[in-house]
């Protein structure tokens, strides 16, 4: 006899050669923090506990570092992008191999923000107080981590998963 917490769960790596190494084809039916991209701050490399936060200055992606930021920080993040609500995670580029089928990475190239506090009246992550762009005392292992939750942008991405899974 077997229940439901007895199904096999897979994660398949793409086979198309121009596929970025960590991206996923298809949908995954484990719950996982949502990801979300915009024209200047996506959340990315997710897993089931949570996104890397980055954010574009001057055409260029880079990460937020962890110091400083909190759960309103990332409470404010998440509703710029329509979600209700979100957390702050710590180490984003420490969770582990097992976070996921695939562990979740520090980011690359710049850290952009460092000592991030935003009050949550603030229209954009630029109006948050913070260290000048680009100035830092980071590692990528310090990466800002947020999982966001509820809201339209939730929905969005369910209704994109949903499309998928009756596709065959």
């Amino acid at each position: 006899q077997c229940g439901h917490a007895d199904d096999v769960g897979l994660c398949c790596w793409p086979s198309r050669p121009n596929a970025t190494k960590r991206e996923r084809v298809g949908p995954s039916y484990f719950n996982r923090c949502p990801e979300f991209h915009a024209d200047h701050m996506r959340l990315v490399d997710c897993n089931r506990f949570v996104c890397r936060l980055e954010v574009k200055h001057r055409n260029e992606w880079g990460t937020v570092c962890d110091n400083g930021f909190t759960d309103t920080n990332a409470n404010f993040v998440c509703k710029m992008m329509g979600f209700d609500k979100g957390i702050f995670k710590q180490a984003c580029g420490t969770q582990g191999e097992f976070a996921s089928c695939a562990s979740n990475t520090g980011g690359a190239g710049r850290v952009w923000l460092d000592d991030v506090f935003c009050y949550g009246y603030e229209h954009e992550i630029d109006g948050c107080r913070h260290k000048p762009w680009g100035q830092n005392r980071c590692r990528h292992a310090q990466d800002v981590g947020v999982c966001c939750s509820g809201g339209d942008a939730e929905k969005l991405q369910q209704a994109i998963i949903d499309a998928g899974s009756t596709m065959s």
